[in-house]
């Protein structure tokens, strides 16, 4: 992230290309310039066939520039890379809210088309909305997450749901609500003890 609060050994003054940016604290707070931001707009595309190629791209990124989205190369994603680089300053993140680890809502003013790249871990039971309309949601630089976005002020909203768990869930209730509607229907033969020996074996 772009910040880190850390312990810095007494043996050593490296600071790993941190600045410190406070210390009034127990421990001291750094700002990591080289970081890239969680959230970013590009229109410039690339394809990768192995991880090592998005890292090698990235350390050599010059501060300033657009930063790409990685898709694999055998991923059809519709949509073109742009020849013509566009300044990060020509888009806005205005808000960014997470009122839970489930779902991620900000705001966005984009001069241009393009793709919205989030790094959160990407997973199928993620899904997104931009202005209440659902998106697809592709898996950009091998492990994080991308959605379509149009030039213009928009509303983005992530939401996690593990649909597995959801169904599990909605089987077990199920079956709970049988069983106690046996019980309420049938109390005799499901709680009481049988009065005579031709209870026990049923009509």
């Amino acid at each position: 992230g772009r910040l880190a609060v850390m312990e810095i050994s007494v043996l050593t003054t490296e600071e790993r290309g941190l600045e410190k940016i406070g210390s009034s604290a127990e421990l001291p707070v750094y700002h990591n310039p080289g970081a890239y931001p969680p959230i970013y707009m590009t229109r410039r595309i690339q394809r990768y066939q192995n991880v090592e190629e998005i890292i090698e791209a990235f350390e050599t990124h010059q501060s300033g520039e657009e930063i790409p989205v990685y898709f694999p190369e055998e991923e059809e994603i519709p949509f073109e890379s742009s020849p013509i680089s566009i300044p990060l300053s020509e888009s806005e993140i205005t808000q960014i809210q997470r009122p839970n680890s489930d779902r991620i809502t900000l705001r966005i003013r984009s001069q241009f088309d393009g793709l919205l790249v989030l790094t959160e871990n990407y997973s199928p039971n993620w899904t997104a909305k931009v202005n209440e309309e659902s998106v697809p949601v592709f898996r950009a630089n091998h492990t994080f997450m991308a959605v379509p976005v149009q030039a213009g002020e928009h509303h983005i909203a992530f939401h996690y749901l593990p649909r597995p768990f959801y169904y599990a869930i909605s089987i077990g209730g199920s079956m709970l609500t049988f069983v106690i509607l046996l019980l309420v229907l049938y109390p005799r033969r499901w709680l009481l003890p049988p009065r005579n020996k031709e209870e026990w074996i049923g009509p």
